[in-house]
């Protein structure tokens, strides 16, 4: 199970139902957290995660108001008074900030584990389908490629292995973990195979259908993303290199004309500016890299 990094306190038997009429208003305000929670696959109710990211972000929240208590008054920064006011209404802004992060985290996790399950699907339904086509009766194909070391895909596998081992059906265990999965392709996957189950068709012509789809699917996602990244890199191009470059020669010319000249401090900045445009350009390539796998 995943864990959320600012969920320091969490105790496995108590559910801190004093916090219960709070966490049931924010559990109103996040009506999609329930369907992150099952995706990310933190086995905990709705109730119980908000109240928990409550009282992690109050006592962080607490804790960054002391240390700001102790940095602005015992170092006589400021007046008594001035130091509490502004330790109350930074640790407030801490405490929701610390909320909001915990309360949209599931849906990161979610989103990471669908970008792992993107990266091996084919690769798993490929060993399905050459299994399912020699012979190879669907339960064993499902628990050899949970034992294959896909990723994401053979430990979602797994875990539907333990479904159907305790009694439940092979297509009511696949249907389970296509709503318990953020990834589209996973799910569309699983519908088509739960629908060739329950038809009567032939999977392994099922199979091989669904994996070329995915891959016609993942080639359109690269020959967009290579549209995409011409215009990508001409941003890049702009703001990271000929702004900054252009700016910093014309704030030297016109200090000439002005009769002062340009602080070390200046050229720091621009250093800094750029560098944060740069890392945020390129995180912002990097994450529309489509996920592909064949």
């Amino acid at each position: 199970m995943s864990k959320v990094p600012l969920l320091i306190i969490n105790p496995k038997n108590k559910n801190f139902v004093f916090l219960s009429p709070i966490s049931s208003r924010i559990a109103l305000l996040f009506p999609g957290l329930k369907f992150d929670l099952q995706q990310a696959g933190l086995q905990m109710d709705t109730l119980k995660y908000a109240s928990l990211s409550l009282l992690n972000s109050i006592i962080i929240g607490n804790l960054f108001g002391l240390v700001l208590f102790v940095t602005l008054y015992v170092s006589k920064k400021e007046v008594l008074s001035v130091a509490i006011a502004k330790s109350i209404g930074l640790g407030l802004a801490f405490t929701m900030l610390i909320l909001l992060i915990n309360l949209i985290y599931p849906r990161i996790i979610a989103g990471k584990k669908a970008e792992d399950i993107d990266n091996n699907l084919i690769f798993a339904l490929k060993d399905m389908h050459l299994q399912v086509g020699a012979g190879v009766n669907l339960y064993l194909a499902i628990v050899n490629v949970s034992m294959s070391g896909y990723g994401a895909v053979s430990k979602e596998l797994g875990e539907a292995v333990i479904r159907i081992e305790t009694g439940s059906p092979i297509e009511k265990s696949l249907e389970r973990m296509a709503h318990n999965s953020k990834s589209r392709h996973l799910q569309k996957t699983l519908w088509q195979m739960v629908n060739a189950l329950k038809a009567g068709a032939s999977l392994k012509e099922t199979l091989a259908s669904i994996i070329t789809d995915l891959k016609a699917e993942q080639y359109s996602k690269i020959r967009e993303y290579g549209q995409e990244l011409n215009m990508m890199i001409l941003m890049y191009l702009l703001f990271a290199i000929a702004i900054p470059s252009i700016g910093a020669t014309l704030l030297i010319v016109l200090s000439g004309f002005g009769g002062q000249g340009i602080s070390p401090a200046t050229f720091i900045s621009f250093g800094v500016g750029s560098m944060v445009i740069q890392i945020t350009l390129i995180t912002f390539i990097k994450s529309r890299r489509p996920a592909i796998s064949f």
